[in-house]
Formats: C-alpha cells, structure tokens, sequence
C-alpha cells in the first residue's frame, strides 16, 4: 500500500543492568527496573510510536501510559510518565536516579501517522495511553452540543480533536483535564452529558466572539468556562462550576452546585444559583450580580457595581454582608437591587451606605432604605417604606402605604393607592399622594406648619395631591399651625406643652401630655386634651370637645353646636365669648349656637364691647361671667361664682354659693345672692347687696353703696352688717337697709358713714348713726330716731314717730297722725300734698294730724288742686308753694319764702321779710308787716307791700302795685303803681 514502507528495528539490553523479574508493582523501589515493564513498553517504539511521529507527540505530551503492563511505580506514581520534550529515558540518568534500559529508535522506513489500529495494537500488548490533556476543539461558531463518554472502545486513540457539529466524544481511557477551545466566531457551546467514570478537569474558552456556553439540565459536573473576548454568555450546570467572563460585557449563571463566576473588564452580569457562590465582577464598571441562594461572596470589584436578589423571603442588607436567601458576604458592592415575593417581606438596607433599590410585590411589605440615595417600590399591598439618609425616591404602588422619606432632599409618591401616609422627614422634599385620598406626616420633634402645597418644619416640603394630615410633637413644647391646610388634619401634642392649631378641614386635635393649647378652625372638629391642663377652643362648625385627664382643662366650644365634655378632671371648665346674649342651663349653653355640656365642673362666660346679658341663673354648677364692655347683665346660679362686669355700668346678680362678684369700672349694681360671698366695687359708684350669707363687701374706688333689703333686722356699725348674715365691708360711702311686711328694726346707730334706712309694711323702728341719715317708715305705724348728722325722716302711712335728734334734720310725716320731734339743731318740717295746709308751732295739719316738738322751720307743698296752706300760727321761717291750682297761701311770722306757680293765687306774707312770688295767673299779693321782696310773675297782679321796706315788680302783664308803708322800691310803669292801693283796696285783701 502507499501509506507504507519497509521499516523494521531491534532491541538490545544491557547487561551491565540490574534487571527484576517477575516483581509486584509494589515490590520495586525507585530507580529498580522491571525487564518485562520495558520489554512491552520498548515494543511500542518497534511499532513506530517515536519522538518525530507528530500525532505521537501531540497526544502523550504530559501524559502516563497505563495498563496491565505497566507495573514499575516511579517516584511513587501508579503510572510511568512520559515527556517527549527529552524522550523518553533518553541516555543519562533521570530524576531519582533511574537510568533508561534501551533506546529504540527507527532504523529505516517511514510510518504513517499514527492510527486506531496502532493503538489497538499497544492495548493488545497491555498498554493503554492515560493523556494529562485532552482537547477538543470546535470547528466553527455554529452550535455544538458534547457528550462525553469512557464506557466503550474509543473510535479515536488521539488526546486531542475537532468537531464541526453536535457529537458524542469517547475517550478510552481517563485523564486529568479536557480542555474545549471556540473557534474565534460567536461560538454556542453546550455540554449535553458525561459518564460518571470520566473523572477529567473540564476547561472551556471560548476565545473571540460573543460565546455561549452552557450544559443540560443533566449534566452534573464541574467544569471552568472562560468567555474570553466578546460579550458572552456563560451557564454553569449542577456541579461546581468556575466561570470567567474575561474582556466585554458578560453574562454568566452558575446553576446549581458552589460555583465560582469572574466577571472580568466591562459591565458583567452574574447569576450564583443555588449553592454558596463566588461572583467577582471584576475590573468592569456596572457589573450585576445576582444573589440566588446559598451562602454566597459577592465582590463587585473595580467601579460602580449592583448586587440584586429576587425571593419570598426576608433581607437584610449591610454594607458587608445580605441575608436573606443566604448569608452573603459583599465586597466592593456600591448598589443593591431586592425584589420581594408576594408574601409580607422585609427588606432593610438601613445599614448600606450604597445605592439601593427596593421592591415589594403583592404582600405588605417593609422596605427600609440606608444612608445612600436609595429607590424604594411598593407596588401593590399594603406597605411600609422607609427612604432612611440620602436623596431618595419613594414609589406606593397601588396598597394603602407608609412612605418615609428620611433624611436627605426626598421625593415621595404615593401613586394609585387609597390613604398612603407621607413623610417627608430631614430636607427639603417633594410628597405627591398620587391618586386617592393621601395623609402628609408629621412626626414629633420639630414644630411644623401645613398648608395646602407646603409643610415645614424638618424641612421646606412641596405638597402634591394631598388630602389629609397627620402631625405630631414630642416631649417638648412643640407648635404644630395647620390653619393654611383645607384638608382634614390630626394633630397630637406629645408630652410638652404645645399650641396646636387646625385647618378649615375636619380635624382632630389631641394634646396628649403637658399644658396643651387646641385651636381648630372650621369644620366639624374633634379636640382631645390628654393628660395635662389644657385649653380647647372649637371654631366654627359643630365640635366635639373633651379635656380628658387632665384637672383643669377650658373647653371653648365657638360658633356651632359643639359637645363639651370635661373629661377625667375635677376643675374643667367650659369658656365661651361672644358679643351678644349668653343662656346657661344644666348641661346646655345657647348663643353662639346649642352646646351641650357634660362633666363640666365650672362654666366661663364672657361678653364683648356691647350690652350683653350673660344667664346662668338657672345653672346648678360653678360659672365666671365677664362682662368686659358695655352695660352688661351678668346672672348666676347656684353654685360658687365670679362675676367680672369689666367696664360698663353693669348689673351683676350672683345666687346662692359662695361668690366673688367684682363690678369693675362704671357704676355697677352687686348682689352677692346667697352664700358667703365676696364683692367688690373697684372702680366708679357702685350698689352693693351681699345677699344671704356672711359676706365682704369692698367699695373700691368711687361713692359706694352698700344695700340690703329684707323682712329682717338689721344692725349696722363702722365696718359690719347682720341682719342677712354677718357681713364685713370697707370702702363704703353709704348704706341703704330696707326691711319688709314685718315690724323689722334696723339699727344704724354706730354707722359712721350716711346710711338709708326703709321699714316697709310693718311697724318698724329706725335708727341712724352719725352722718346724715335718710330714714323712711313707708308704711306702719314706724318710729325712726335719725340720731347724729343732718337726717331726713320720713314716715310713710301710719301714725308714725320721728325723731331727729342730733343735727339739722328734715321730718316728714306722710300720711298718718305722727309725731315729729326735730331734736337738737335747726331743724324743719316738710310736706307735699294735693291737700290743704295747717301749721302751727306744735302741730301740722295735711295728710294726717302730726304732732310737732322743736321743729324750727317748714317746707310745706299743694298739688294740682286749690290748695290753702295756712302758716300763720307758726313762728319759723316757712317755704310754701302752691304748685297748678287757684292757691292761698298764707306765712307766719318768719321770714317766709311763698311761691304761687300756676294759677290766680293769694299770698300773704304775714310777719317777716318774706319773699314771694305770683308768677303764672292773676295773683293778688300782700306782704304785710317785714321787709318783703314780691314779684307778681306773669299775668294781671295786684300787689301790697305792706308795712315795712318792701320791694314790688309786677314783671308781665298790666299789674296794680303798691309799695305800701315804709320805704318801698316799686317796679312798674306809671299807670300800674297806685299809692293809696292799700287805702281803696281793702276789698281785695279779705280774703288774704
């Protein structure tokens, strides 16, 4: 045949060589040599199988001979090895001193390359070639799928071959790797099996171009992939894979089993699987690498590089390590990337100072973002998401969701989900609600103020599409101003004392711990007042108003019908002003609108600048009424009350209890009512009436009054009133005492200051102190003694006895037959009555039949009617004055003062310098014996003088005057003085 020529060879042995015969493999030492180990072998270089033939050196370089030939163990390895770089044995000594027994060689002839055959033959002597390498190379980038066996004859003795499509590869005996080279194509690689005796080391490069390499679902062993140059895409099977993605853009999957994935230079994306990888994104800049499961080292390397893991699972993400689908060590890990399931995950990155980027899914999830800027979603389910520090950007998705956005300039969007909670947290941060009805935020620590596109406070935050708000403080005094917002708002205080203020929504304010200030605006509103003394004012609308625990809160129910509740404390009160009329009954208050009122232990009430009346008469519990401006009318009830009147003439009237009633500037009326009471005047002339009890009363600036009416006997003194009870004053200027139906006796006599004391229906008896005293019996057989000071007395009906004692006093005896004893000093009798007049010295006829003793002068006056008021009897200077009606009136022997008024009067002035005056009407007037001065007034007069130095005017009218005896000055035309007026006209003087 062509493919032969003649060749043929020989084997000689040295003798000088210490041969072993027939020895066990384990029978030999290092550097003893087996004869019939290299007999067989040496055989071989016979058939051709030499340094030069090309296929013999491509397939034994580094590799062993093996079989059941090949005995001799060499520096303890089971197999001879082979180096063709030397050849083998060649003469000398080699490592451990074992020297080669023949050098076969070629002595003529060619050999074909080596053949199937040629190692049939070399199997038939005992040998069989163990390589250190095979490989198989790829033909082109077209794919190719491997199978790899040992189970059967080979059917191609070489260590290395190409394939050019999908093949099955067997190899007859093992070795310690197989290395699979691409073509420089875009090379798809697959390993589709191995039989599990095949034991080699599985190497595959994939060289240039953009590779894919990968194994079946049931290929289970380890294997090294290198993508080399190109974008390539690398899959790990079962086994523990090494995968290296080399230069471009890679993708590499480990599959099951531990594997090792390198991504190296540019933007590598690497999958682990299950199992505890080793990714190394290597020099590349945006590598990805995907946490699968296990416990994994995720090492991002050079640049800027994203660690990402997908599961149902809870995470926890710091800076070194993620725990979650494993306990993952990250290194060099700038970004990270969790995709929750659709159970209720955890997903906290709050110790990673990357990038991370959150995801819930379907259940309520938790996702809390680090210090970086981080992205947190959602998505649907209810869920809570905290950005933490950095500039984030929180997405709701379409559940009721809790969106923080922590420090850091933040953007927080609530997207399509019904009542997601913002919170805007540190910086200056965009909260957009989205769709639906969405809450912005506030937490404690800060004071904050809302309106409808603006909340600051931690920052200046932009509102977007937000409906509602929730605000709070903390243990400090926080002010919480939500009066911009037009939405609902809740507010709560914390524990400091904090001024909470609401918006024209429907809010609820709770002040919680510490003295605590609510405002709500308009809106029907709710208002808590916690543990603290608080003050709660309503607004408009119709409020529900409770103070809660605290002892002494004020509720303020505003306009609307509002419900005030006190709450848990015992000195609650219920405020309400308005410049208007004000009506207080058990459990309700009207005016402003129809409060309803409940564990309210005082009411407060307070006017405006108008004249306002404040009720509660019919209020059983506490109230304080302010009257503030205006003349106002301020009405207690039953229980202990302060009432203020505040500026105004106001009349204050207090009930039963022990009050505090204070009149304020203006002249004020007081009435303590009932109870042991406190009243003060302060400022202007006041009227005070302590009422039943045991009272203090307090003039305060101005002239005051003290006065007390009662079917009683009353005793006063310099500084105290009984009678009603034991009542105290000072800054008093005056006291008015009346009594009533009964015989009641009111003493004066220690009073220091004018005091006015009235008997009513009864017989009574009064007496007065030492300032002039006005004393009034009205009705009753009275007797009144006006003691020091210049008194007024008074009778009233009955026969009545006064007496005025010390002082310039004025009797008068009213109707009854009374006794007038004027005592010491000057003093004067006085009557008015449509009646005639009688009076002499020790009586006076009129409006009954009075008595008179020491009386020095009179004051006596007619009525309408005729009136005849006859003085002439009486030796004291007199003042009588006719009023309407065709009067005569008729002086004594004093110097009388006698005044005609309306109608055609007769006066006559009798002794005395008297003064007299017709005015209106034809009056006649004589004024007899004196020096008198008379002027007729208007109408047609006819006047006298008299005996005496007189003076005579007619004034208006054609009059007749008369100067009389003496030395008279008349004052007249010609035509009306007559000198012998009182010669002729005897007729007209008769009946004067």
């Amino acid at each position: 045949p062509t493919d032969f020529g003649p060749w043929g060879g020989s084997i000689t042995f040295d003798s000088l060589t210490t041969w072993h015969f027939g020895s066990a493999t384990t029978g030999l030492d290092t550097g003893e040599i087996d004869f019939y180990s290299v007999a067989v072998h040496e055989l071989g270089h016979l058939l051709g199988i030499s340094n030069v033939n090309p296929s013999w050196t491509q397939w034994v370089n580094e590799g062993e001979f093996e079989g059941p030939a090949a005995l001799v163990e060499f520096d303890g390895l089971a197999n001879v090895p082979l180096d063709v770089d030397e050849g083998h044995w060649g003469e000398g000594v080699t490592d451990d001193g074992q020297e080669t027994a023949m050098d076969p060689s070629l002595t003529s002839g060619e050999r074909k390359e080596f053949t199937e055959l040629d190692f049939a033959g070399l199997v038939d002597l005992g040998w069989a070639l163990l390589p250190e390498t095979y490989t198989i190379d790829v033909a082109d980038g077209s794919g190719h799928s491997i199978l790899i066996e040992d189970d059967t004859i080979a059917s191609d003795y070489r260590s290395r071959v190409t394939i050019d499509g999908s093949e099955t590869v067997t190899f007859l005996v093992p070795a310690d790797v197989l290395t699979i080279n691409g073509a420089d194509g875009d090379d798809t690689i697959t390993l589709a099996g191995m039989d599990s005796e095949f034991s080699a080391r599985i190497i595959i490069n994939g060289l240039d171009g953009n590779d894919t390499v990968s194994a079946l679902p049931a290929f289970d062993r380890a294997f090294e992939a290198h993508g080399g140059n190109g974008d390539d895409s690398l899959a790990g099977g079962d086994g523990d894979d090494t995968l290296d993605g080399d230069a471009g853009a890679d993708v590499l999957s480990g599959g099951e089993g531990d594997d090792q994935l390198n991504g190296g230079d540019a933007a590598d994306h690497l999958a682990g699987g299950p199992g505890a990888d080793v990714l190394d994104g290597g020099d590349g800049d945006g590598d990805t690498l995907i946490a699968d499961g296990g416990d994994d080292t995720l090492d991002g390397g050079a640049g800027i590089d994203q660690v990402e893991a997908e599961s149902d699972a809870d995470f926890t993400l710091s800076d070194n390590s993620l725990d979650g689908l494993g306990a993952d060590v990250l290194t060099d890990v700038e970004g990270v990337k969790i995709t929750a399931g659709p159970g209720a995950n955890l997903l906290d990155a709050t110790a990673f100072s990357g990038t991370a980027t959150l995801f819930g899914a379907g259940g309520e999830d938790t996702l809390k973002g680090g210090s970086g800027s981080d992205l947190l979603v959602g998505n649907s389910g209810q869920d809570t998401l905290e950005g933490g520090g950095g500039d984030d950007r929180l997405l709701g998705g379409s559940g009721t969701d809790w969106l923080d956005g922590g420090s850091g300039d933040d953007l927080v969007n609530g997207q399509g989900g019904q009542r997601d909670s913002l919170i805007g947290g540190d910086g200056d941060d965009t909260l957009d609600g989205g769709a639906g009805i969405d809450w912005v935020v506030g937490p404690g620590g800060v004071d904050w103020v809302l309106a409808d596109t603006v909340l600051t406070g931690a920052g200046t935050d932009v509102l977007l599409s937000v409906e509602r708000g929730e605000l709070a403080g903390d243990e400090q005094a926080n002010t919480i101003d939500a009066s911009g917002f037009s939405g609902n708002v809740t507010i709560r205080g914390g524990g400091g004392n904090d001024t909470l203020i609401g918006g024209s929504g429907f809010d609820m304010l709770n002040g919680q711990g510490g003295d605590d200030s609510l405002v709500a605006g308009d809106g029907d509103d709710r208002l808590y007042g916690g543990s603290g003394n608080d003050r709660l004012e309503g607004g408009s609308g119709d409020d529900r108003i409770k103070g809660n625990g605290g002892n002494l809160d004020t509720l303020v129910g505003g306009l609307g019908d509002d419900e005030l509740i006190g709450g848990g404390g015992t000195g609650d009160v219920a405020w309400e002003t308005l410049d208007g009329d004000l009506v207080l009954v058990d459990g309700q208050l009207s005016g402003v609108g129809t409060d309803t009122l409940s564990t309210i232990e005082t009411v407060e009430l307070v006017g405006g600048a108008g004249n306002n009346v404040l009720d509660a008469s019919d209020y059983s519990g506490d109230v304080i009424l302010r009257g503030e401006g205006g003349d106002d009318t301020l009405l207690a009830g039953a229980g202990s009350d302060l009432l203020d009147g505040g500026d105004g003439n106001d009349q204050l009237e207090a009930g039963a209890g022990a009050d505090v009633v204070r009149g304020g500037d203006g002249t004020d009326s007081l009435d303590g009512g009932a109870g042991n009471d406190l009243l003060q005047g302060e400022g202007d002339e006041d009227r005070l009436a302590g009422g039943p009890g045991d009272d203090t009363l307090q003039g305060g600036d101005g002239d005051d009054l003290l006065a007390e009416s009662a079917n009683l006997d009353f005793v006063l003194t310099a500084t105290m009133l009984t009678g009603l009870g034991s009542d105290s004053f000072s800054e008093i200027e005056g006291v008015e005492l009346t009594g009533g139906d009964d015989g009641n006796a009111i003493d004066a006599t220690s009073a220091v200051v004018p005091v006015t004391l009235i008997g009513g229906a009864g017989a009574d008896t009064l007496r007065g102190g030492a300032a002039a005293d006005v004393l009034n019996g009205s009705a009753g057989n009275d007797s009144a003694v006006g003691g020091d000071g210049h008194d007024t007395l008074l009778g009233g009906i009955g026969d009545d006895s006064l007496s005025g004692e010390l002082g310039d006093d004025v009797l008068l005896g009213q109707g009854g037959d009374d006794l007038l004893d004027g005592g010491d000093g000057d003093d004067r009798v006085s009557g008015t009555r449509d009646t005639d007049w009688t009076l002499s010295d020790l009586s006076l006829d009129g409006d009954g039949s009075d008595s008179l003793v020491s009386i020095e002068k009179a004051s006596l006056n007619g009525g309408d009617g005729d009136n005849l008021i006859d003085a002439t009897a009486f030796s004291g200077p007199t003042t009588l004055s006719g009023a309407a009606g065709n009067d005569t009136l008729r002086g004594g022997s004093g110097d009388d003062v006698l005044d005609g008024g309306l109608g055609n009067d007769r006066i006559a002035g009798h002794d005395g310098n008297d003064r007299a005056n017709g005015r209106a009407g034809n009056d006649v007037i004589l004024g007899q014996a004196g020096d008198d001065k008379l002027l007729g007034g208007s109408g047609a007069d006819s006047i006298l003088g008299g005996d005496g130095d007189d003076t005579v005017k007619g004034h208006s009218g054609v009059d007749r005057l008369c100067g009389g005896d003496g030395d008279n000055k008349v004052v007249g035309t010609a035509a009306e003085i007559d000198d012998c007026f009182g010669d002729c006209f005897d007729d007209i003087c008769l009946d004067v």
